[in-house]
């Protein structure tokens, strides 16, 4: 099985999931990036401005702040688990 978890800015939550190892491609239709080290995806979910919802000013500029989020690659912890 692979397991992997990803921080989900748009819904403000920390996520994860598994897989069956047979088919090791991730279900993202993103560009991602992935790591071995937990931590990073904690401290991004943990740093992240907007837990309470996002300020009405901001999404009034929705579309700018969009297109600089999208430049990035997902960050996805990715551990693969044995019997």
């Amino acid at each position: 099985m692979l397991f992997y978890v990803w921080f989900d800015w748009q819904a403000a939550q920390l996520r994860f999931n598994m897989v069956s190892n047979y088919d090791s491609k991730l279900p993202f239709s993103c560009e991602i990036e992935t790591t071995d080290k937990l931590e990073p995806i904690i401290e991004e979910f943990l740093s992240f401005p907007y837990h309470n919802g996002f300020p009405v000013e901001e999404i009034s500029e929705e579309d700018e702040w969009l297109e600089e989020e999208s430049n990035f690659p997902l960050k996805v912890f990715l551990c693969k688990i044995k019997r």
